[in-house]
């Protein structure tokens, strides 16, 4: 696979019925273009520079944009320092530069966020693409208001949508 050592069909000697099999390295992911897609195994590569607040408990959240400066983010399932990644946080990406919420175009949001919260991306004008996916159960007031998105699909474990959340 791209992360781990496999292994070649086996080979049976047809006198002994000894049977040997050949190891394969793992070779890497082979990341194209669009939401930097994994040609071999489909996994999306996260983005780096992220900013990150711990729970204290194995988890955190996404406090901001950091260093990254991508107009594509991936949260990553997991932060730099191994926590479980549960949520992006009030203001995480309103509170960025202007110029940079005009340039984020596409959010993809990994499976093992529970939640976004109020105003998380308000006034990301450039925003038009995002993926939400089933982990998601909370849409907190006014998350995606005043931007570009044009249509969303919202998982069916969501529980609660705040007011104003798409709101402009």
């Amino acid at each position: 696979t791209c992360t781990q050592i496999g292994w070649e069909d086996y080979v049976t000697c047809s006198g002994c019925d000894y049977s040997t099999y050949d190891e394969l390295p793992f070779v890497g992911h082979d990341y194209v273009k669009t939401w930097d897609l994994c040609n071999r195994c489909g996994e999306i590569k996260a983005s780096e520079g992220l900013a990150f607040a711990s729970n204290g408990d194995g988890t955190c959240y996404v406090t901001g944009i950091g260093s990254c400066t991508s107009s594509q983010i991936v949260i990553p399932k997991y932060s730099d320092n191994g926590d479980k990644v549960i949520g992006i946080g009030d203001d995480a990406f309103s509170e960025s530069p202007i110029a940079y919420r005009h340039h984020l175009k596409k959010i993809y949001i990994p499976e093992t966020v529970e939640y976004i919260g109020s105003y998380a991306f308000f006034g990301c004008k450039g925003l038009e693409n995002v993926i939400l996916n089933e982990g998601l159960k909370e849409i907190g007031s006014s998350a995606f208001s005043n931007n570009g998105l044009e249509n969303i699909v919202i998982p069916a474990n969501v529980e609660s949508i705040g007011e104003y959340a798409f709101s402009s």
